[in-house]
């Protein structure tokens, strides 16, 4: 399991900070650049908002923390190409571990820019990791190959071990893992990897490799 444990929801959600003061103590903490930090608050207006605006919010609104940085359960998986995939052959690398389906209506276009993130050369250090829920591989297989989807490691969670472990109750979910193998970042619901904040606090991992923490 990956809470830490403790009392309370041991993340930090942004939807809970409104006004950003909690968010930005969080990034200071992590040693993040109040330009950065700034850049995501920028992404949590007021409401009436315009609608590109709120889109923005509701990006944002799917990043949350974690209280105490926490190892990310390890697994090993077969991967669509039949190739053996475990997390531990990363170490060393910031991994986006993506879970999805084919029946998921936003799961499609954040594919599309998980795969252009994977593609970018100013990303190098960065290994996008996709596990499918979808009940056959054949599905998975079409889905990419129509979309072109290439560039990253497409696994399937067969057994359904891997999202209980990492207790996957929404589609899609995702979460960021440093190179020392521990999580830093949870998104749940769709998130556009091409936001320039999102790339930001990407770029800021790849650095530094890892956070400090409080």
């Amino acid at each position: 399991m990956i809470s830490p444990g403790g009392k309370g929801n041991p993340w930090y959600g942004v939807r809970k900070f409104e006004r950003g003061r909690v968010l930005k103590s969080v990034f200071f903490a992590f040693g993040v650049s109040k330009t950065i930090a700034f850049s995501f608050l920028a992404m949590i207006p007021s409401v009436g908002e315009s609608q590109p605006v709120q889109e923005y919010r509701r990006s944002a609104e799917n990043l949350e923390f974690p209280r105490e940085a926490v190892r990310a359960p390890a697994f090993r998986l077969e991967a669509m190409d039949g190739s053996q995939v475990s997390l531990s052959q990363f170490r060393g690398q910031v991994v986006i571990l993506h879970f999805w389906a084919t029946f998921c209506a936003p799961c499609g276009p954040e594919m599309k820019s998980l795969h252009e993130l994977q593609t970018d050369p100013n990303m190098k250090g960065l290994q996008v990791v996709t596990i499918s829920i979808d009940a056959l591989d054949s599905s998975v297989l079409r889905f990419l190959r129509e979309r072109k989807l290439h560039a990253f490691i497409a696994l399937r969670d067969r057994s359904s071990s891997l999202r209980q472990a990492y207790q996957v109750d929404a589609l899609p979910m995702s979460y960021v893992i440093d190179a020392s193998g521990k999580i830093r970042a949870r998104m749940r619901g769709a998130l556009n990897w091409q936001d320039p904040p999102v790339r930001e606090f990407l770029k800021k991992l790849l650095e530094q490799g890892f956070f400090r923490l409080p």
